[in-house]
């Protein structure tokens, strides 16, 4: 008998699962996830690779969550900036202290750890160069966005929703490039931003306390900028800096990973579909 009730639970679970595969399999969306700064192209893929795996196996634990069913591999896409002045910067400091090149991608790799005047080096470029573009953000012309809102704009025409994911530098880069379509049918979703708004108004963003890039970005910028303060906490920093989307915030061992992951799942319900 017991063997049959079991048999009937698996019966019913692969009925429910298919038919929310059906009853789905019409939502189209997609998400963009926009990376950065000192994050290189390959980075920025495996970023994107771990989103995808992480909505992969929020689904298999939530089979309720029906909006899920759709999700496959050309759903989660990257929209890549590049900023290669901030690295160009930073190794001319390097160079500078006549030290051998190679340790310099050693050290960037994470094969060794970073002396605490490599650190400080790379906290200080990059919170100068986010405040950089701060200053500058309304007055972007920068090809990566035109790359970009081309994208959007022909998965639109095709019915596509689209979830822009931001992470750090790139939140300015989805707000901006939301501003731009100034859809229903497109959303932002932000993480570690140092940004004072989630584009699209909803405020589905997750920035942790034990950040120090948005912490130190805050520090230095004028005290009249407002931001969207930390909202939350992490179990574990798997960067020195507590910022790296893919090692801190979608660390598995940190409660932001299934946040963000609900986050994209509501704003994907709230948009409307193309026309």
């Amino acid at each position: 008998m017991k063997n049959l009730n079991k048999l009937f639970s698996l019966l019913l679970s692969v009925f429910f699962i298919t038919s929310c595969t059906d009853k789905e399999s019409t939502e189209k969306y997609r998400i963009y996830y926009i990376n950065g700064m000192s994050v290189d192209f390959m980075e920025a893929v495996e970023d994107r690779n771990v989103l995808y795996d992480a909505l992969v196996e929020y689904r298999e634990k939530n089979p309720e969550e029906e909006v899920l069913y759709s999700l496959n591999e050309d759903t989660v896409r990257l929209a890549y900036n590049y900023d290669e002045e901030i690295y160009a910067e930073f190794f001319e400091v390097f160079t500078q202290k006549n030290l051998d090149t190679f340790e310099f991608f050693v050290f960037l790799s994470g094969k060794m750890p970073m002396p605490d005047w490599f650190k400080d080096m790379y906290r200080s470029l990059v919170v100068q160069n986010t405040i950089q573009f701060l200053s500058n953000i309304n007055r972007i012309t920068d090809e990566d966005i035109r790359d970009h809102i081309d994208m959007y704009r022909k998965d639109l025409s095709d019915g596509y929703k689209i979830v822009l994911l931001g992470h750090s530098q790139g939140n300015f880069y989805a707000n901006f490039e939301y501003d731009i379509l100034s859809s229903e049918s497109v959303g932002v979703v932000s993480v570690a931003t140092p940004a004072d708004r989630v584009g699209d108004g909803r405020e589905h963003y997750t920035t942790f306390y034990e950040d120090a890039i948005v912490h130190a970005v805050r520090f230095m910028y004028p005290e009249s900028y407002v931001y969207l303060p930390p909202n939350m906490h992490a179990q574990r920093c798997g960067d020195i800096d507590c910022h790296s989307f893919r090692s801190s915030y979608l660390h598995p061992t940190n409660e932001s990973r299934e946040k963000i992951i609900q986050d994209i799942i509501e704003v994907i319900k709230e948009l409307k579909r193309p026309d």
